[in-house]
């Protein structure tokens, strides 16, 4: 009877390491929102520089190492599961739009 316990329980310790601590779907949402928050910081790189409100260029200057922060730990969480990590963008989105005047709605 205690062969077959310690068997029994050498085979659920096997099978716990075999199986991942993660489903393809933590994967995706990391992926996905690693994307998400790279927009968010190209679009908070523009506010900073163009915008007239003092109070959204202190946002977006506040939005981008927060959100530098989170891309680091969701890459750091898919590089642990050995999984793609999406490409940074080449250019700032947004970067070949005219400047605009603000919220007046004229321009």
């Amino acid at each position: 009877m205690a062969l077959l316990g310690l068997l029994l329980a050498a085979g659920c310790a096997a099978a716990a390491e075999t199986e991942k601590a993660y489903a393809q779907a933590d994967v995706a949402f990391n992926q996905e929102m690693i994307t998400h928050h790279q927009q968010t910081i190209q679009l908070a790189e523009a506010a900073a520089g163009r915008a007239g409100s003092s109070y959204v260029r202190d946002l977006a200057g506040k939005l981008i190492p927060e959100e530098r922060a989170d891309i680091a730990m969701m890459e750091s969480w898919l590089r642990s599961w050995n999984e793609k990590i999406p490409v940074k963008p080449v250019t700032a989105m947004g970067a070949d739009l005219p400047e605009g005047t603000g919220s007046t709605g004229r321009g």
